[in-house]
């Protein structure tokens, strides 16, 4: 909107004192864009990225593929997608690390429900998960082969794939946004496929889960 025209009046008019109700709805109207900032996906995470993006850029991409995924919970895969963008650039160039594996978990996501494409996705991360070996990454591979085994109606293959994906996220290995994410998938197919039973236990699963970890900004 601009800023308020400047008074070419030579003489300055009168002062005067806002009234109660204009107080009022001036701090409500403050309290809303405060509160609108502080519930936008990754707020925070935006802040530390912009932070490091200068100082410690692998930091800074990690903390990019965090709002990718964020954003990609939400469905707003454009945003997502950015941010993913913004990662990769980081990463260009730096030794490879947790931080590719990640992305590549992602970058699988965001190509289903294209089997070719997703077939092709799954063997980077694979590759990746064979040189950068943790946990998480473990998991979330084992994730993205699960759904590369259903559009291939390997169903059996399937069901294993996440079951073992539950394993370390059950042991508190992977982090906490990770962990939601791969119970959510895991919840989804279950419903997709009417694996009723193990849905219920993994829903059991997910509310203790929940319970404990109330504090993340996505689940």
């Amino acid at each position: 909107t601009g800023p308020a025209p400047v008074c070419s009046s030579a003489a300055s008019p009168p002062t005067l004192a806002p009234s109660p109700a204009y107080d009022d709805g001036r701090s409500r109207c403050q309290n809303h864009r405060i509160t609108e900032r502080y519930q936008r996906p990754g707020w925070f995470t935006e802040r530390v990225f912009t932070q490091l993006v200068r100082t410690d850029p692998p930091s800074a991409a990690m903390k990019a593929v965090e709002l990718g995924l964020a954003w990609f919970t939400r469905g707003d895969l454009n945003i997502a997608q950015a941010w993913m963008n913004r990662a990769r650039r980081l990463l260009n160039g730096a030794p490879e690390g947790p931080t590719n594996g990640y992305l590549a978990y992602l970058d699988a996501l965001m190509v289903m429900p294209d089997s070719a494409a997703l077939a092709q996705r799954v063997q980077t991360l694979r590759d990746i998960c064979s040189r950068v070996d943790t946990p998480a990454l473990t998991a979330l591979c084992q994730v993205a082969e699960a759904l590369a085994a259903i559009s291939e109606t390997r169903m059996a293959d399937a069901f294993a794939l996440l079951d073992e994906a539950m394993l370390p996220v059950l042991a508190g290995e992977v982090p906490l946004d990770w962990a939601g994410d791969i119970y959510c998938v895991v919840l989804n197919q279950c419903h997709y496929l009417a694996d009723l039973p193990r849905m219920r236990a993994w829903t059991e699963s997910m509310e203790r889960w929940c319970a404990d970890f109330a504090a993340s900004d996505n689940y």
